[in-house]
């Protein structure tokens, strides 16, 4: 099925008028760029398993918007459209998430009983998923289901340093992100007919696993067992060192041969290094990629080869407001790293 997931903040906070009740406010991030993703990409999917769509035949240059910018995209209506066909899903989705925040509101209220002056803010993470109904073909309207779980608390970790900071910097040591090790989605063997045979989203049928056109902007539940290859521990991602601590790799980069390079033969490379040179970085597992470039400018890698992410919708937002340049037209290469463009590389939950 199609599905996405928000995150929803609330804040707990002791009723002025009584102290045995308790108000929660609820901030619910992107939900209108939530509807528009789920409808969008239950549309790839009916176009993936059926052949059809529910606004074939209306004809013209159909373009669908996603917060970082504008991309035709096969099989998809334009925002508006995509979100009227599927209206009452959409109030259906509504009527869920509305039920699963009363039900961790009632958690909450339960859970700070004993503790009459309990304020403080959690995170819950609510997943919803549209599956097509059992009428198949000739039924475009999806079965809505969904589940929350809050996020466990985590302090970020201040980075290692030997330098000496002054005492603003160090304010703002617990808000940086801990860094993570990310490695390449590359095969054993340094060929391009391998490195087509590795799962990815961009030109990929994400249900049958054939060559369809771009899917990589649909957020279907099977990219979660069809990326498992890459979450190998005897080559991608490693086990623990121990019980205390994650795996070394925190994320797998997937890749892609540009255009140019396009069915180029291993062997007209000098050495491996330089056919890892020609990749161009996509995206994560999970999450979307972002380059920092010594001359200010910030890439990532355009829709159509990537999943639109909510963060990353709102850091090109950001960057836009900013007068920073967003250069999401083509993706960063290793090319570039090697020859010491990079400034900083960062990845944002997808």
């Amino acid at each position: 099925g199609a599905y996405t997931v928000l995150r929803c903040d609330v804040t707990t906070v002791s009723s002025p008028s009584s102290l045995d009740e308790l108000n929660c406010e609820w901030k619910i991030w992107g939900e209108e760029f939530h509807m528009e993703r789920l409808s969008s990409s239950f549309q790839t999917l009916h176009t993936n398993l059926f052949g059809v769509t529910s606004s074939e035949g209306s004809g013209g240059d159909e373009r669908s918007f996603y917060g970082g910018g504008i991309t035709s995209m096969s099989g998809m209506g334009s925002s508006v459209q995509t979100q009227s066909m599927y209206a009452e899903s959409i109030e259906e989705t509504r009527h869920v998430m509305n039920m699963l925040l009363e039900q961790a509101t009632k958690s909450i209220c339960l859970n700070s009983s004993n503790d009459l002056q309990y304020e403080g803010t959690q995170t819950l993470m609510v997943t919803i998923l549209w599956t097509p109904s059992s009428s198949g073909q000739q039924s475009f309207i999806p079965l809505v289901r969904g589940h929350a779980a809050f996020a466990a608390a985590s302090a970020p970790q201040p980075p290692q340093s030997s330098h000496t900071i002054d005492e603003q910097q160090e304010s703002l040591l617990p808000l940086l992100p801990t860094p993570i090790t990310a490695c390449l989605a590359i095969p054993n063997q340094l060929t391009p007919s391998a490195l087509s045979t590795l799962p990815r989203r961009h030109g990929m049928n994400l249900n049958l696993q054939r060559q369809v056109g771009s899917s990589a902007s649909a957020k279907v539940s099977s990219w979660c067992r069809i990326r498992r290859p890459l979450e190998d521990p005897n080559r991608y991602k490693p086990p623990p060192l121990d019980y205390y601590h994650g795996s070394v790799v925190g994320e797998v980069i997937l890749v892609r041969q540009p255009e140019t390079e396009r069915g180029t033969n291993i062997m007209t490379y000098p050495n491996d290094d330089n056919f890892i040179d020609t990749l161009e970085l996509l995206e994560g597992l999970i999450s979307n990629l972002f380059v920092v470039y010594r001359d200010g400018s910030v890439r990532t890698a355009p829709l159509g080869l990537v999943l639109p992410g909510y963060a990353r919708h709102l850091i090109l937002q950001e960057l836009n407001e900013r007068g920073m340049k967003a250069d999401s037209s083509k993706p960063p290469t290793i090319q570039d790293m090697r020859d010491g463009l990079w400034s900083e590389v960062f990845v944002t939950s997808a």
